[in-house]
């Protein structure tokens, strides 16, 4: 049950890479969408997040996915308007005169081109989940160097793969921490061994012991958050709160696909990091236990933008008071 929520909840670049596809076959290239206006092809993407949110409950990658293909139509609709028209308000101006987003709605004209220029963008959006691993790991030698110490928590093959490229350059050693009950870390202990990277594994327990040797933090991401906080591995806000305390910094590498428009509140965080059933801590057959003790157990953790220093993308760097930039290049600020 507890390996089955984690495949439900986790995304892997390739599940992202059949999502686009999907979006595309689904929703973009079907007869209805070649003489569609902006605005039902707004809606039909709509339609297909509200499906795809009853079917993968807990899946924000999906949302952000589609919210970025709506961006693309506004973009692409606004091109062909000031392409074609010289009367009419360029709807960037609408669009700071409403910050509503009602000027979705406004998006009625008709253009042959549309679904072209659309589909043409769709693609490079696919074009970059399917390089990220590889765009990411290019960036290993500037933020890794000789004979330094790196702790990780989990298991991510952005970071596999980043290690192993840093790995060609120099000799460093990793300390991957182990989080119950998911065992992940062992995986990626076994192939960072497999890779000739001197590896460590450790208990969660003994992460703030290690802490005062470690020369740097880098740990991967399930979510980025619009103020620079992220959804990660449980497990890893304690591991960077110790890396705070201690004053090691924190890199955190994840495509840009993970990033989304929304900002998590502190009423709602129990929400938004997904809670696990009581199975994966405490099992049913421990009758006493399971009537005597309430047991919590969250999937992700969520860390605030404060205990992170940088994020490496696909494309660039960020810091997390500049993360607001990538959002508001590929989201709407409703």
């Amino acid at each position: 049950l507890l390996l089955l929520l984690l495949c439900l909840l986790t995304m892997s670049r390739k599940s992202c890479l059949d999502l686009v596809q999907d979006i595309i076959d689904s929703v973009l290239a079907t007869p209805q969408a070649q003489k569609a206006t902006a605005s039902q092809l707004v809606d039909k993407l709509k339609e297909y997040e509200q499906r795809k949110k009853t079917d993968r409950k807990g899946e924000e990658i999906v949302a952000n996915l589609v919210a970025r293909t709506i961006k693309i139509v506004w973009k692409s609709y606004n091109k062909l308007q000031l392409e074609h028209s010289t009367e009419d308000k360029p709807l960037e101006e609408v669009s700071s005169d409403d910050p509503s987003g009602k000027f979705l709605l406004e998006m009625t004209h008709y253009h042959k081109d549309l679904r072209k220029n659309v589909l043409d963008l769709v693609a490079d959006v696919k074009e970059e989940v399917g390089d990220v691993e590889h765009l990411i790991a290019e960036q290993a030698k500037n933020h890794i160097h000789a004979n330094e110490i790196i702790t990780t928590i989990g298991f991510s093959s952005t970071l596999l793969n980043f290690f192993k490229k840093a790995h060609e350059d120099c000799k460093f050693h990793v300390i991957v921490a182990e989080s119950e009950p998911s065992h992940q870390a062992h995986k990626m202990a076994k192939l960072l061994g497999k890779a000739g990277i001197d590896t460590t594994l450790i208990p969660y327990s003994n992460i703030y012991a290690m802490m005062s040797r470690v020369n740097k933090v880098i740990i991967g991401a399930e979510t980025i958050t619009a103020n620079g906080g992220l959804l990660a591995y449980e497990g890893t806000h304690g591991l960077c709160l110790a890396a705070e305390q201690l004053a090691v910094p924190v890199i955190v590498c994840s495509g840009l696909y993970k990033l989304s428009p929304e900002i998590p509140c502190s009423y709602e965080l129990d929400t938004f990091t997904h809670m696990g059933p009581a199975s994966g801590i405490v099992k049913y057959s421990e009758g006493e236990m399971v009537r005597s003790a309430n047991c919590i157990f969250p999937i992700y953790d969520y860390v605030p933008p404060n205990l992170i220093q940088i994020f490496i993308t696909s494309n660039e760097t960020f810091s997390p008071s500049t993360i607001f930039r990538a959002v508001d290049d590929h989201y709407f600020n409703h």
